[in-house]
């Protein structure tokens, strides 16, 4: 099965504070031309928590309605009752899957991501997706936990993977090898793929679409595009000097996009970051 590239999209604001659903038309238009094969729509990228209830679901219907692709949708809470709520109105929408994050802040154990887990697919009619980011979370997930929920359903169908943990990777392909494990941040992404990872979500392919797809497809060829896979991660290093999605919105903005603000607590990139851009501009 061939490695798959699956973007994060950010959520264009602007300068009212409002969706721009013009700028997002374009945005899944990059999407499509680059030749991905999912987008990520209000996800961490997409400024989820900064999201209305109604702004998200106007959203994800917008997307849904003017894309092919498959659509994966960020579920970012640590309240599993209003986990579960999300899961239920988005049971009813046309999208391909759930990606939920580990619960932040409150840093349960692994008997309460377990269960936490086990609500949420006892509820929801789409696959999920488990974003494990122990950065943003103060948590990660553990092997044993996601082989006891394997064993629960056929629903847990993956994980985006967002620590430098690549046992856990290794591990997940060994004993599961048909579930799927996409590397989370947008470097090292040949060392996941010599581990059998599937394929990527990432922040930078809204921009570096046709290099992923490249070194994604060579590698399937069976070749190791060495050379691309460190300049990916040049640009994986830059688009992480600051809180993801502050650069990449900045990047955006400087290649044409509109309405690339940002809702605090995030703001707009340094200067010091800015000059460390300069060399992919």
């Amino acid at each position: 099965m061939s490695k798959e590239l699956i973007g994060a999209m950010v959520t264009p604001f602007n300068n009212s504070d409002e969706i721009d659903y013009a700028e997002v038309l374009k945005l899944i238009s990059r999407y499509e031309e680059s030749k991905h094969d999912a987008i990520v729509v209000a996800g961490t990228t997409g400024e989820e928590t900064s999201l209305t209830a109604k702004e998200k679901i106007d959203l994800i219907k917008f997307v849904c309605k003017n894309t092919n692709l498959k659509v994966i949708v960020g579920v970012v809470e640590n309240n599993t009752q209003k986990a579960i709520e999300q899961i239920e109105v988005l049971n009813a929408l046309p999208i391909y899957a759930c990606l939920v994050a580990i619960p932040h802040y409150n840093k349960p154990p692994q008997r309460g991501i377990f269960m936490h887990f086990k609500k949420i697919l006892q509820m929801s009619k789409h696959p999920i997706i488990i974003y494990n980011v122990p950065s943003r979370c103060g948590v990660s997930i553990e092997y044993q936990t996601i082989k006891k929920l394997l064993h629960l359903t056929n629903k847990l169908i993956g994980i985006k993977e967002c620590t430098p943990d690549y046992n856990l990777i290794y591990l997940l392909k060994k004993h599961n090898p048909d579930f799927k494990v996409y590397l989370g941040n947008d470097t090292h992404l040949l060392k996941a793929l010599d581990l059998n990872a599937d394929g990527i979500i990432s922040v930078s392919s809204i921009l570096f679409g046709e290099d992923y797809r490249n070194l994604l497809d060579d590698y399937e060829d069976g070749f190791k595009n060495v050379l691309l896979g460190e300049y990916l991660d040049l640009i994986g290093n830059l688009i992480s000097l600051e809180t993801n999605p502050i650069p990449i919105k900045y990047l955006l903005k400087k290649k044409g996009f509109k309405s690339m603000n940002l809702r605090l607590p995030l703001v707009t990139l340094s200067s010091e970051a800015i000059k460390s851009m300069e060399i992919i501009l």
